[in-house]
C-alpha cells in the first residue's frame, strides 16, 4: 500500500478501520508506536463479540481476511472479492457432491455386477419423473428445477488381445543389443 493512500486513510477513517467480511466482522489497522517496528498492527473485532466461535469453534475468519492480518496481503480484500471467493467454495462443494454421488454409484455398479448404465439410467429416469410434476405439486415450473445433467457411464475396456507367442518348442529367444541414446531425445 503506498504512502500518500495510508495518509488519506488515517485521515478519513481516524479510528484505522480498513473493511469488513462478509459476516460483520470489522478489520483495523493502527500505526505501531514502537519506533523499530516497521508494520502497523492489524486487529479484528469480532461481530456479537463471538470470538470463541472462531478461535475454538467452527467459525473461521475469510482467507484473504487471514492473509491481510499476517501481513501476507497487503492490500484489504473488497466485499466483491469476497462474495466471488463464496460462490466458487459453494461451486466447490456442488462438484464434490457430484463426484461423490458418482463414485457410490460406480461403487454399487461394481459390487451388485449390473451393467455399466443401469445406475445412471434409473438415476435418469428419477430426474425425469421430477421434472415432469405438476405445477401445483412444485410450485415451480419444470425449467427452474435445476436437477444435475445424468453422468453418462464409462465404457469399461474389454479385455484387450495379446500378442500371440510361438509355442514354447519352437521358441528362440533374441538377442539384445541396446542403442545408443542422442542427445535430446
Amino acid at each position: 500500500m503506498s504512502f500518500v493512500s495510508r495518509i488519506w486513510r488515517l485521515i478519513r477513517h481516524p479510528t484505522g478501520f480498513v473493511g469488513k467480511d462478509l459476516e460483520g466482522n470489522m478489520f483495523f489497522e493502527r500505526h505501531n508506536p514502537l519506533q523499530e517496528a516497521r508494520r502497523t498492527k492489524r486487529t479484528v473485532k469480532y461481530h456479537n463479540n463471538d470470538m470463541w466461535l472462531y478461535i475454538s469453534g467452527p467459525k473461521r475468519l475469510p482467507v484473504q481476511w487471514s492473509a491481510w492480518l499476517s501481513h501476507t496481503r497487503q492490500d484489504p480484500p473488497t466485499l466483491q472479492e469476497l462474495q466471488i471467493d463464496l460462490v466458487r467454495q459453494e461451486r466447490v462443494l456442488r462438484n464434490a457432491a457430484l463426484i461423490e454421488a458418482r463414485d457410490r454409484e460406480e461403487h454399487l455398479r461394481m459390487s451388485s455386477g449390473l451393467e455399466p448404465g443401469a445406475i445412471s439410467s434409473r438415476a435418469a429416469q428419477v430426474a425425469d419423473t421430477r421434472l415432469e410434476l405438476p405445477q401445483e405439486h412444485s410450485g415451480e415450473t419444470a425449467s427452474s428445477v435445476s436437477a444435475p445433467p445424468p453422468i453418462p457411464a464409462r465404457e469399461e475396456p474389454g479385455p484387450k488381445s495379446l500378442p500371440t507367442m510361438p509355442s514354447q518348442d519352437r521358441y528362440e529367444p533374441e538377442s539384445w543389443t541396446p542403442r545408443a541414446r542422442l542427445r535430446g531425445q
